[in-house]
Formats: structure tokens, sequence, C-alpha cells
């Protein structure tokens, strides 16, 4: 799959966050894509399982994606466990995370605390399909963080990245509809 021309497409990022600015304003339309360690080299890892598709490819396609659909998609990588958590607590104020991270899928009971913890709808993202890769053993088998989901999508490149944004906005709508702010007729 190519992708179009997206170098017009501006990327919101957001450094190292401060747990306590997701206490502030509900932005219910913004979602966080949040990437853990090692994304930073897709389009130079392991290309036949990843794609030779960079983060800032990814970034771009999935900001695209939200405009489409009337979301705000707001980006952050990092390589530190702790960084993901206090990421994922300032999001609370959002109205959605897609997150993609990678091997702390494994073991990071921090993480899956942390998305527990703040009710955010949460869409887990993986570029290659890890249940198909002979070389992982039991350990690397199983997801640690995947259970405090609302959907988990792996093995679809970077059309994954569609498709846990469509469901960001699924998610959105309903919670929105629920709350009475927007009419059962769903977007779609």
């Amino acid at each position: 799959m190519s992708l179009p021309d997206l170098s017009a497409v501006q990327v919101s990022r957001i450094g190292r966050a401060d747990p306590a600015s997701g206490s502030g304003t509900r932005e219910e339309e913004t979602v966080l894509l949040l990437h853990g360690p090692t994304s930073n080299l897709f389009g130079e890892r392991d290309p036949a399982y990843y794609g030779t598709y960079t983060l800032d490819d990814i970034e771009r396609y999935a900001t695209e994606c939200g405009k489409r659909l009337g979301l705000k998609v707001i980006c952050a990588q990092d390589n530190w466990e702790g960084a993901l958590v206090e990421h994922l607590h300032a999001a609370r104020r959002f109205g959605a995370i897609v997150c993609n991270p990678n091997a702390l899928q494994h073991y990071s009971y921090s993480i899956r605390d942390a998305l527990e913890t703040i009710k955010t709808p949460y869409i887990e993202i993986h570029m290659s399909n890890m249940h198909a890769r002979s070389e992982h053993n039991a350990e690397r088998a199983k997801n640690v963080t995947a259970a405090a989901g609302k959907g988990y999508i792996c093995g679809c490149g970077i059309l994954g990245y569609k498709l846990a944004i469509e469901r960001a906005r699924w998610l959105i709508d309903e919670k929105l509809a629920k709350e009475g702010k927007m009419t059962a007729k769903a977007r779609l």
C-alpha cells in the first residue's frame, strides 16, 4: 500500500507530559496517538515485519485520518515507560487513546494500571501480527496491556492506524450520545 502525499499534513506533537495536565478542560474530539520504545526507528527496524514507513509517516497518516473524521490527533513517542504513563495520565482529558506500546505490552503493568485508572477509551495497535511470528516465545506472546482496551488491532501495518482512529471516533460518539451531547446518528 502506498500513501498519498501527506507532506502538507501538520502533526501536533507533545513532549514529556505533566500528569496534572490531564485534569484540565475536556477535549472530547482529541485523540492521543502514543508510541512506545523503538517506534522512533520505524522504517529502519526490521522492515519485513514493520514495513518501511517511518514514525513521521505514521503520525501524518493518522493525523489526516483523524481530520477526515473531525478529530484532532496529538502525537507522542517515548522510549521510557514512566514517560508513557505520564502521557496516559495527561490524556484523561482526551476523547480516546490509540497506543502502540511495542514490547511494553508484554510486561508493563504500570501502563495497564494507568489505562484502567484514567478510563479514557484505549485502542491498542501493533504494525505486525505477533501471533504469526514463530520466533516469539511464550513470554513474548502474552499481552498485559490489551485487556484494558476497547479495541486491539495487529498485523494490518499502517492501515491499522486508520482502523484505530475510526474505532476512536466510534467510541467518542458513543460516549457523547450517552451524555446527550450528540444525536444518536453516528458519523460514518
